[in-house]
């Protein structure tokens, strides 16, 4: 069935992938040195010959290439082509070119203006965890200890906070993520902010707060809208709240949803492939016996 599926969509004149990264194409365990099984960079490159391939992460243009160098280091880490969609409103829409270079880049002045003031209403109301040294702290009426991504975790055109807390979809989870993500959002609406940018659940204690229109599921739809992609003929692979969005866009248009084994329920729910495997395995499982 799997294979049915795949030979289908590969017939489309103006087929397309999109994959996202983390949770992906990289493993958020230890089970591989560099993040990834070894054997996904000949299925991508494989992949690369058959159809249009691209990313659509919210990875920063320099996570992304430092990650892609690994994977492909003799090559300079060209294993996608676009057109791509990265954090922040990145976007590459020439095909055939680098993904590290060439962005547009869509977020607006106002937006980073409003994404610093919510910077500073965080760092006004945080904590340090006392002998904490790795970056934790709290905030006020919030038990989990949350961190503001710093240094190349922090996009250009977007903002991460990180929590702490049991994973929203285990056994242990008691609120965490939500008290986390209600107190950003009530504090940031008392001080008038939001207008410019959004409060967007990422998953896997990930909070991003975007630009309102530059987040995964509008740029794709903007870029089919623009010619640069045919949503119709694309596959979109992920595994986070985040993808769930952007594949739902891609299902609308008549595309197909990979999940990889570790993805979350809401994004199963959509897939037209679940893998058994999980990030890098999944995708090798998937795509590996149909090209």
């Amino acid at each position: 069935m799997i294979k049915e599926i795949i030979f289908a969509w590969l017939s489309k004149s103006n087929s397309h992938v999109w994959f996202d990264i983390d949770g992906t194409i990289k493993h958020a365990d230890k089970k591989y040195p560099n993040k990834f099984n070894p054997a996904v960079v000949g299925v991508l490159l494989g992949l690369k010959e058959m159809a249009g391939t691209g990313v659509c992460t919210d990875q920063s243009p320099y996570e992304l290439a430092s990650f892609l160098a690994k994977m492909l280091p003799e090559n300079g880490g060209a294993i996608f082509t676009g057109p791509s969609i990265l954090e922040g409103g990145h976007v590459q829409v020439d095909k055939g070119k680098a993904i590290d270079k060439y962005f547009q880049i869509l977020t607006s002045q106002e937006a980073k203006q409003e994404m610093q003031a919510i910077v500073s209403m965080f760092q006004a109301a945080w904590t340090a965890i006392v002998d904490n040294t790795d970056g934790w702290g709290l905030l006020p009426g919030v038990s989990t200890p949350v961190a503001l991504a710093e240094g190349k975790y922090q996009g250009v055109g977007s903002i991460s906070i990180w929590e702490k807390g049991p994973d929203m979809h285990s056994l242990e989870y008691n609120n965490e993520y939500k008290l986390v993500f209600d107190w950003v959002q009530s504090q940031a609406i008392t001080l008038q902010l939001l207008k410019q940018t959004e409060l967007k659940e990422v998953g896997n204690g990930t909070l991003r707060v975007v630009q309102i229109g530059v987040g995964k599921a509008p740029l794709l739809e903007k870029l089919h809208e623009q010619g640069a992609v045919d949503l119709g003929a694309s596959l979109y692979c992920g595994d986070g709240l985040n993808d769930v969005d952007p594949a739902k866009t891609v299902k609308k248009y008549g595309g197909v949803v990979v999940a990889v084994g570790n993805a979350c329920p809401e994004l199963k729910a959509v897939a037209d492939i679940i893998a058994t495997e999980i990030a890098s395995d999944g995708v090798v499982e998937v795509f590996g016996g149909s090209i």
